[in-house]
């Protein structure tokens, strides 16, 4: 393939002969050929005939500028706005939709693409209020980005199982759409397929499926209540099912080793998890603000936890975490007002900053003698916190760490002998002064 580095120094193209020319663009990749030909009428007359194959056409079917290959030229229609007509030499053309009109009206907000159609054009019926339900035939093998996003009245469609990819944003802001059947041919969901899709309800990804999109797949799916996920998944992306509000419990499969950032961030409904023995990592704020969520039992394969993974999970009342951490990350569970005891594991080596503040209902606390670092404000505002032991007398303890937990007295909080307050302000200054009388 040519790259623009081979075309280089090239400023007399149009001395070439024609089959040379043709020759060279036959190997252009995408992005350089739509370049070159972008504003060279010449060059685009040259290749506008049936020396550029079908299979250049099949190729490029993806690009902004495809009617430099498949033979499409923009024209303005004062009703239907900006579009492509078709030259009569490129057969491929035929088999490529781009706008709503070329689709068969069966009545009803039903449109079915006919027979023979191979590529659905990305933007292809975007916007369009009026397909309720869009049959697709086996003949199509490609749906591009952006195929039906905004199609707010879309209720039903079924993808056929000739489809591998379901391409970004395919679906994006489709309000009413509540059931899609993805096929066991789909090997790729892309990112934001199905945001803000808001009436589905439920979806099952199937085992063929071994990556979701980057990002925001399923996010804003405010109504979605039930999901099988594809136990060949590996990750679980960001902001995968961010803001699925109506979604009550999922089960992670085996084959999962990453949750990533903000994957299920604001799911309020969200009661239960199931985590499989494969986790690995959970990304910051994976289930922040999850409000309904009473407990959660890690497996001890888990070796991560992000910053505010589970931050203002107010409904959390227990959390076992794994044997494996050695970091309690910044603001993890802050805010969550149910915690009323935690165990941290022997292999915990730092408590990092505002970690479990306003943690209201914590009782009582244990910082192991593997911790040698805790935070600023880590245990701030634990206002019912009435125990804390500290067992390593080489820990360090930042400003603020136990300040506003009113019901800690010296009789309640445990210190090793000569502890070093180094001059921080740790507990309130009433009760730092006491206990320096007894451990420093």
């Amino acid at each position: 393939m040519i790259t623009d580095d081979a075309l280089q120094g090239q400023k007399n193209l149009l001395d070439l002969p024609e089959e040379k020319l043709v020759e060279i663009f036959k190997r252009l990749d995408t992005t350089t050929a739509a370049r070159v030909m972008k504003s060279n009428k010449t060059l685009r007359r040259i290749v506008k005939d049936k020396k550029v194959t079908n299979e250049i056409c099949k190729d490029m079917v993806y690009s902004p500028r495809i009617e430099v290959f498949c033979n499409y030229q923009p024209f303005i229609d004062e009703t239907k706005g900006p579009g492509f007509w078709c030259s009569k030499h490129s057969d491929m053309c035929e088999k490529v939709i781009f706008r709503s009109d070329q689709l068969i009206d069966e009545g009803d907000g039903v449109y079915r693409v006919r027979d023979g159609v191979q590529v659905i054009h990305e933007e292809a019926f975007r916007n369009n209020q009026e397909i309720q339900e869009i049959i697709i035939p086996n003949s199509v093998t490609k749906i591009g980005p952006r195929a039906f996003s905004n199609c707010k009245n879309l209720l039903r469609v079924t993808i056929p199982n000739s489809i591998t990819v379901i391409s970004a944003e395919m679906f994006t802001g489709c309000e009413r759409l509540a059931t899609v059947n993805i096929p066991n041919s789909v090997t790729h969901i892309g990112s934001a397929a199905f945001e803000n899709c808001e009436g589905l309800q439920t979806i099952i990804i199937p085992d063929s499926v071994t990556k979701l999109g980057h990002n925001i797949v399923f996010s804003g799916c405010t109504s979605l209540v039930s999901i099988e996920l594809s136990k060949t998944l590996k990750e679980i992306p960001r902001y995968c099912f961010q803001n699925c509000k109506s979604l009550k419990s999922i089960t992670i499969p085996d084959s999962v080793t990453e949750i990533e950032e903000k994957a299920f961030r604001q799911c309020t409904s969200l009661e239960a998890i199931n985590f499989p023995n494969s986790l690995k990592r959970i990304g910051w704020g994976a289930f922040t603000k999850c409000t309904r969520l009473a407990t959660v039992t890690l497996p001890n394969t888990v070796e991560d936890i992000g910053p505010t993974s589970f931050q203002s999970c107010t409904r959390l009342t227990a959390i076992t975490l794994p044997e494996a951490i050695k970091l309690i990350s910044a603001y993890t569970f802050r805010g969550c007002t149910s915690l009323t005891a935690i165990t941290i594991p022997n292999s915990v080596e730092e408590i990092n900053d505002m970690a479990f503040e306003d943690c209201t209902a914590l009782i009582s606390i244990v910082i192991p003698f593997s911790v040698t670092h805790v935070g600023h404000g880590a245990f701030h505002r634990c206002t019912s916190l009435i125990s804390v032991t500290v067992l390593n007398p080489d820990v360090q303890i930042y400003p603020y760490a136990f300040s506003n937990c009113p019901g800690l007295t010296k009789n309640n909080v445990t210190l090793p002998s000569g502890f070093d307050f180094s001059g921080h302000r740790i507990f309130d200054i009433e009760l730092q002064e006491e206990l320096k009388a007894l451990y420093g």
